[in-house]
């Protein structure tokens, strides 16, 4: 089917609560599924967001069967007790070599494992200002969390995954 055959695609509904504790209903247009992810054009916003599923609180007029997966687990977090082989991975992107040693120092220090590549088993992919939006996208539909870099000091200190920074407001 050509794409000016294909038929119209239903919106996306839900209440969202973000990483403040703010809940908003959610409309979302030409949106896709990725990983833990969903991701549309929001016409009260008008631009394009990302929402992670674990925050949202309910689907509205059934739009959670429109999804493979429409509901996803939190963040694991980081594990300073546990083995190096049990805790969550993280692996950077976008940084130069010596930011990301010293990120990767602290990392390791705050109980996550260092990956240098993809892998199944990765649980963050942590983004510097180089991140490459490519990698991005094929992280979040594996089901990688992604760690914009101006959040990646709250999970390192708190554990706590925020929003991206363009689904905060």
């Amino acid at each position: 089917m050509s794409e000016a055959q294909q038929p119209e695609q239903a919106p996306l509904r839900f209440i969202y609560c973000n990483a403040e504790g703010e809940v908003s209903e959610r409309t979302l247009s030409k949106w896709i599924e990725a990983g833990h992810y969903v991701k549309g054009h929001d016409a009260a916003k008008g631009r394009v967001l990302t929402f992670r599923k674990d925050r949202v609180r309910e689907y509205l007029d059934g739009c959670e069967s429109l999804l493979i997966g429409p509901s996803a687990p939190p963040p694991p977090k980081p594990a300073r007790q546990a083995s190096p082989e049990s805790r969550p991975q993280i692996l950077f992107t976008g940084y130069g070599a010596a930011p990301r040693k010293a990120l990767e120092s602290q990392a390791s220090d705050a109980g996550l494992a260092i990956v240098q590549t993809v892998t199944k088993g990765l649980t963050f992919l942590a983004c510097g200002p180089n991140a490459g939006p490519a990698k991005i996208e094929k992280a979040r539909a594996q089901g990688v969390y992604i760690v914009a870099n101006q959040h990646l000091q709250a999970l390192l200190q708190t554990g706590e995954l925020l929003d991206e920074q363009l689904d905060a407001d």
